[in-house]
């Protein structure tokens, strides 16, 4: 996402609206409060300030044997097809930026939704207390973007 939102540059902790997702106890749609985790010289870093969607890594349990990495899980697909086309419309769409992501346990990937590793998770919050993902009322209840 690009540095300004209406103008404004934003600073790391910095909150704005982007999309639209039920989200009330009973699937109202709202727009989405995305809170700054830091900010480039020409983009930012996001995080929605409520768990939007209570959703699996991989829709599959596999042994050892297959190992399903952030390439090749299911959330990322669903992340950056579906869940992209229902919450934001053509124009934000086209302001979601792709990253370029390296990967520790499997290929690195292009993706404009994804989850923080957890170095990334360590650095960016000041504690544990700041770590946790409070769900919305409507993902708590059920999950209306992903079915659940």
């Amino acid at each position: 996402m690009y540095n300004k939102v209406d103008g404004r540059l934003m600073q790391a902790g910095d909150r704005f609206e982007f999309g639209r997702c039920p989200q009330g106890p009973n699937g109202e749609v709202e727009p989405i409060t995305w809170r700054v985790l830091h900010r480039y010289s020409d983009s930012l870093l996001v995080i929605a300030e409520y768990g939007l969607c209570n959703k699996r890594y991989n829709d599959k349990f596999y042994n050892e044997s297959k190992c399903i990495t952030w390439s090749n899980c299911t959330l990322r697909r669903w992340l950056n097809n579906d869940f992209m086309k229902k919450v934001f419309n053509a124009q934000e769409q086209s302001l979601i930026k792709i990253s370029n992501l390296t990967n520790n346990a499997g290929p690195s990937t292009q993706d404009q939704v994804f989850l923080l590793s957890e170095d990334e998770a360590r650095i960016l919050f000041t504690d544990d207390d700041d770590r946790v993902m409070n769900l919305t009322k409507y993902a708590h209840k059920k999950c209306g973007l992903c079915g659940v």
